[in-house]
């Protein structure tokens, strides 16, 4: 089995931004080296997937990172049957990080996993193969937080405001690394989080 390789570019309508999602999925179709950006990968650039439907596993940066340093567990992920999406999360990564801090990032990130969720649904390449209703995250430090968000965790800023969220229940687990848990400290604001959490404190 081989990675292919897609870039699909979504737009948040109600804020008026776009973001770019990379997709790994298994394929049939031979792969070579390609290079995005400074990284090389070996896929299948734009290759049809493979037959069979697949779960999906969407990873969620850190702040200031990048999507693209996920780049070896994407492809791990894609070539033993899953379906992995990298987001690039707008105003929070390593090209535009204005954002960071902010509560509108707070909102923003666990609503862009939705409507990365959404995107791939419709993804016309795709069809009916891609579980989009059987979701993992992986998520590293505020990617942590983006998880635990999505899934039902009540948040609150820095300065003490709560945090508007929508829970997705499509996202069924979630693997955290380095969480940023500071988020969550309120009294019961996991309680409603109830969904398989496997948990690495150094995120390695």
């Amino acid at each position: 089995m081989y990675a292919g390789s897609q870039q699909l570019e979504i737009f948040d309508q109600s804020n008026q931004l776009s973001f770019k999602v990379l997709l790994r999925y298994p394929s049939e179709t031979v792969s070579s080296n390609i290079m995005f950006g400074p990284y090389s990968f070996d896929v299948s650039p734009e290759a049809v997937i493979a037959a069979g439907t697949f779960p999906l596993i969407v990873i969620s940066h850190g702040t200031g990172g990048s999507h693209l340093l996920y780049r070896s567990i994407a492809l791990y992920l894609s070539k033993k049957g899953y379906v992995a999406a990298q987001i690039e999360h707008p105003g929070n990564n390593r090209n535009n990080n204005e954002l960071e801090g902010t509560l509108r990032n707070l909102e923003y990130r666990p609503k862009h996993i939705s409507l990365t969720l959404d995107a791939i649904r419709h993804h016309k390449p795709f069809k009916s193969q891609v579980q989009t209703n059987n979701v993992a995250i992986i998520g590293q430090s505020i990617g942590g937080y983006t998880a635990l968000a999505i899934s039902g965790g009540i948040a609150w800023s820095k300065d003490a405001q709560k945090v508007n969220t929508e829970p997705d229940p499509r996202v069924k687990a979630m693997v955290l690394l380095a969480l940023a848990a500071g988020f969550f400290q309120a009294p019961r604001a996991l309680s409603t989080a109830d969904i398989p959490i496997l948990l690495n404190e150094r995120g390695t």
